[in-house]
């Protein structure tokens, strides 16, 4: 079933939400789709601009090993750093909503908190004219960069790699990273897929799914969310 298209019947729901409740989780869930969308375009932007620039860096000291300190050094740290957050933005992002909208879906929740959870999410898609289903559903997309410790050790222990790569930006086969054993998280610059400790993300799926959630939100019809601006310092 392609989830990004297919609109489930949604299941009567009894939860009750206030107009302010509901108003809050709408800014919320705009917000974070807002982030993901504005951090595809950044990291677009910087995954052609990086690759050329790193190359005519590394041309002007070679090959060989460089100091901590060297330019070269320096700028792609600055540049793995700046485009692995907008990665995270992006899971981040994906992993709020699917809490809100779709967080016990797979299996019935157990636990007063979680049914009602649940109740809620399955009132808001009924409300927002949301499917039943979503890619966000899938643990391996809200999960790819979370729990980061757990896996990292656990893959350590296994793979027991002779040299690590934690934060590649490099083409990547459809079939995974060539040197698994070696690799516990890389980013594809052209595809803009995510492999993290053997799972497999599409940031541009899950953007695509955010964007298409921002188009469904209703106008607030009710409550009210105050924002405090910070007032203009006074000039003595």
């Amino acid at each position: 079933m392609d989830y990004l298209c297919a609109m489930a019947e949604a299941p009567a729901s009894s939860y009750s939400l206030t107009p302010q409740e509901e108003s809050a989780l709408r800014h919320e869930v705009a917000f974070q789709c807002w982030s993901a969308l504005l951090a595809l375009e950044q990291l677009r932007g910087l995954v052609q601009v990086v690759p050329p620039a790193l190359e005519a860096l590394r041309g002007t000291e070679g090959e060989a090993d460089m100091p901590w300190d060297s330019e070269v050094v320096q700028q792609f740290l600055k540049w793995q750093v700046l485009i692995w957050s907008h990665v995270r933005t992006i899971a981040s992002a994906a992993s709020v909503v699917s809490l809100v909208l779709w967080p016990y879906t797979r299996r019935p929740p157990s636990g007063g908190k979680k049914r009602e959870a649940a109740a809620r999410a399955a009132e808001l898609r009924v409300r927002w004219g949301l499917p039943e289903k979503s890619i966000l559903e899938d643990r391996e997309v809200r999960d790819v960069l979370e729990h980061v410790d757990e896996k990292l050790v656990a893959w350590l222990r296994e793979k027991k790699p002779k040299a690590l790569e934690g934060l590649s930006i490099k083409e990547v086969p459809p079939s995974g990273p060539p040197n698994p054993e070696e690799v516990f998280r890389v980013l594809d610059p052209k595809t803009l897929i995510v492999w993290a400790g053997g799972q497999k993300c599409r940031l541009v799926d899950v953007t695509a799914e955010l964007d298409r959630i921002t188009r469904n939100l209703p106008p607030t019809t009710g409550g009210k969310i105050r924002i405090e601006l910070p007032k203009a310092s006074s000039k003595q």
